[in-house]
């Protein structure tokens, strides 16, 4: 395609071709769609709108709602497990031997929620004296 100038333009535009074009252009009917098929298309478009409001309403409906309840449950948890247990004294425990026994569960239930690896801890600290060894039962666990 050649490159025009704008005062060269006008001769081109009533080329013979050009008119040949327009006439063509101009015989062509108005194809504007019919009121029915404007009808139907709009019926559709509102049946889509339709179902997609009704999805968002489950969503907003079902999901949100679970959402939070799950969000508050998470929260709930990390409150529970963070806290320290409070310590309640039994009767059981009013004795020395007791005491001793509840101390040595709570510090073995502390070692297995631990993430403190102890073999490094142990070998830093001077060993302590050797102690004697007591075979104690659960019988005289239960009797304490």
């Amino acid at each position: 395609m050649k490159q025009s100038h704008p005062e060269n333009i006008e001769p081109e535009l009533n080329s013979t071709s050009q008119q040949f074009v327009a006439r063509v252009v101009s015989a062509l009917p108005d194809d504007q769609p019919s009121m029915a098929w404007r009808s139907g298309l709009n019926e559709q478009l509102l049946i889509v709108a339709a179902k997609r409001r009704k999805r968002s309403r489950l969503i907003a409906w079902t999901l949100r709602p679970a959402l939070g309840l799950g969000l508050a449950s998470a929260v709930m948890v990390a409150m529970v497990t963070s806290r320290t247990p409070s310590r309640i004294v039994s009767k059981h425990e009013a004795s020395v031997e007791g005491l001793v026994v509840a101390e040595h569960q709570q510090s073995s239930d502390l070692a297995q929620v631990s993430w403190v690896d102890r073999s490094s801890l142990e070998s830093t600290e001077p060993s302590p004296k050797p102690r004697s060894t007591v075979n104690w039962s659960e019988l005289d666990t239960e009797s304490l």
